[in-house]
């Protein structure tokens, strides 16, 4: 019998636990977690839930997850999935997103893994799934429009879907270039270019964000690539990476945009 601990909304221990099953005092959560498996040739692990489960039967999932045992925390709950569903043994998890879901009463944490295995070595869970394979970028894009992927990991996970565009040419349109003042705290100034992707609507309902880092002056517009996709853990939006050097490295992108994302808990995902 799997013992869960009891959270708050707040995301502190309430104090008591639970066997899966029973029922959760209203206002309160069980911890889980999500790991999608990128590969480091680029392809994601894709695995294939059992025929006869009884919610989603041969549906995909592009990640492995399930809730956290007593006494884990999200690491240990993870790591522990991971192997448990896939045998893969990692120990470098980056978080890429959160959810605290009231109806179904659970605080998620999703994880990215990049990994290096045989990619033949995947094992299944008994009754839980019954084959895998490891798609790339456009393949798992395909696979998302059938709707066969599990639809909680689809909602959940729409704003990593985003860095499936990387590599992808894009044009911005700058509304705050170089040198000028926020619109609302005017004590941000803006030390690269700043804009939008018309016609291409975030999570937020606005028109997508993103960064401009080849250019030293202030620009009306600008074309360039994505390389790189800022997740905010903690609220709706994302921000693109827009840029015709794809060399940059993770640390010259993260000073580039502390000026702003420094008020965000914010991952760089590429």
């Amino acid at each position: 019998m799997e013992i869960w601990d009891v959270y708050d909304k707040d995301l502190k221990k309430a104090g008591f636990d639970i066997a899966r099953g029973e029922k959760i005092p209203t206002g309160y959560y069980h911890l889980a977690c999500d790991v999608v498996v990128r590969h480091s040739d680029g392809t994601y692990l894709v695995m294939q839930r059992d025929y006869e489960k009884d919610v989603y039967p041969g549906f995909y999932e592009v990640s492995a997850g399930g809730s956290a045992l007593k006494g884990e925390d999200k690491y240990d709950c993870v790591k522990r999935e991971l192997k448990e569903e896939t045998g893969i043994v990692a120990e470098e998890f980056t978080e890429i997103g959160f959810e605290l879901n009231d109806d179904r009463q659970y605080i998620c944490y999703d994880f990215l893994c990049v990994v290096d295995c045989d990619k033949d070595s995947i094992v299944f869970q008994k009754g839980e799934t019954v084959s895998y394979k490891w798609q790339n970028k456009d393949e798992l894009i395909e696979l998302k429009k059938t709707g066969k992927i599990v639809p909680s990991f689809t909602g959940r996970m729409s704003k990593y879907f985003e860095v499936l565009n990387v590599g992808k040419k894009f044009k911005v349109t700058v509304d705050r270039k170089l040198g000028s003042r926020h619109p609302k705290h005017k004590e941000i100034i803006y030390p690269i270019n700043y804009g939008y992707i018309e016609g291409l609507i975030g999570k937020d309902g606005e028109f997508q964000d993103a960064y401009i880092l080849d250019a030293d002056v202030p620009l009306d517009e600008y074309e360039g690539l994505l390389i790189g996709v800022i997740i905010r853990l903690y609220d709706e939006e994302t921000k693109w990476i827009i840029a015709n050097r794809r060399d940059y490295t993770d640390q010259e992108i993260n000073e580039a945009i502390e000026f702003q994302e420094k008020f965000f808990h914010s991952v760089l995902v590429r």
